[in-house]
């Protein structure tokens, strides 16, 4: 990936948490088979009032909840979130399982830069029971990224794409993109692009890293 399409992404998180009240909160549902199962599951982003005054929209946060039938009974199930704001959420197949899967990116902080992605399959619970719960592939969290490059001091972004990167596997790869910066880099501009890509191994059922590579970014 490109600097600048992380540097979009972030734009993109920036323009969402610095709009006026009214536009804070960013009303999004995705249906779709997530299992095995008839239903047709809902993933929907929803607005987490602020305890302190649930009036107030600017307090306001974004979490990601799954509605699903389970027997006669509507449930929901949070499954990402609260951040201050949604910026991506898509249905994507990511492993062997029946169904689709849900990859949720949510963000705070005034450039976005705070966050967390999260990559969810919806799984039958074991008993015979039409009940469903979620099952995390991935989990990237902005607090805990992965190990920093040489030299550098402070992960300033990151984006997450789900998609057939190589031949080398069935189905689609994972690959998560930080930037990276040195004491004398602004925020907007690290030196460093750092790629890790990570694939579905059924055995662990989870995505396992594969690769990483180092890119200076050009000034």
């Amino acid at each position: 990936m490109k600097r600048p399409a992380i540097l979009a992404a972030t734009l993109l998180a920036l323009a969402l948490l610095a709009a006026p009240a009214s536009g804070l909160f960013r009303s999004k549902t995705v249906s779709g088979n997530l299992d095995s199962d008839a239903n047709i599951e809902k993933v929907v982003a929803e607005k987490v009032p602020d305890p302190t005054d649930p009036t107030d929209d600017t307090l306001a946060q974004t979490a990601v909840d799954v509605i699903d039938q389970c027997g006669p009974t509507e449930f929901h199930v949070r499954i990402a979130g609260p951040q201050e704001a949604l910026v991506e959420l898509k249905l994507v197949s990511a492993d062997t399982h029946a169904g689709k899967d849900i990859l949720a990116d949510l963000r705070s902080g005034a450039a976005g830069r705070v966050g967390e992605v999260d990559l969810v399959s919806w799984r039958p619970v074991s008993g015979g029971t039409p009940c469903a719960q979620p099952h995390y592939l991935f989990k990237y969290r902005s607090a805990h990224p992965t190990h920093p490059p040489p030299h550098t001091v402070a992960m300033t972004d990151f984006v997450v794409d789900v998609k057939d990167f190589t031949r080398r596997f069935r189905g689609n790869e994972l690959r998560l993109s930080e930037g990276w910066a040195t004491r004398t880099d602004a925020l907007c501009c690290p030196t460093y692009e750092k790629l890790s890509f990570y694939r579905y191994v059924k055995a662990r059922d989870r995505y396992v890293r594969y690769h990483t590579e180092l890119r200076r970014n050009r000034r």
